[in-house]
């Protein structure tokens, strides 16, 4: 198991266990915490583990994508809060990013580095070939509408 999926297993066991013990401490108490809170940190439990894996490329395979096909490619890791919160930002939006997980590809993860001064700071965001390092999410938007086709 890589430490990219045993890390997004921790982090789904951890929030579902959150959800357990808010039910427990908001039983009785007002629905915002016996229930509201606790099915929150369900679903957010549920998106972050592995069931249903979201897809993502490897270096190799994104270099080898055409370049129209790489226009916005985000590369990320399980457990970044500002990578949650750019997957969050994104979700629904089409079209979506090429996403790159840095602890499943070891030439992704230098890539980043290369990019970020030696640091493996993520979300690194490649538009038309520039690295932009923790974009905010309207810039990703922008350049995914930019480069939509047309249609």
């Amino acid at each position: 198991m890589s430490r990219s999926v045993r890390a997004r297993w921790t982090n789904g066991i951890v929030l579902f266990g959150l959800a357990v013990a808010m039910a427990w401490v908001g039983r009785g108490g007002p629905v915002l915490w016996g229930v509201v809170v606790p099915v929150l940190y369900a679903a957010a439990g549920l998106w972050a583990c592995p069931v249903g894996d979201r897809t993502t490329l490897t270096q190799a395979e994104v270099d080898a994508l055409p370049a129209d096909q790489r226009s916005v490619v985000v590369y990320a890791r399980p457990g970044c809060s500002w990578c949650l919160r750019l997957r969050l930002a994104l979700l629904g939006h089409r079209p979506q990013p090429t996403w790159v997980d840095v602890w499943d590809d070891p030439d992704a993860s230098a890539f980043v580095r290369a990019v970020n001064d030696g640091n493996e700071t993520v979300p690194t965001v490649v538009i038309d070939g520039r690295p932009v390092t923790n974009p905010p999410p309207g810039r990703v938007r922008a350049a995914l509408l930019e480069h939509a086709p047309a249609g």
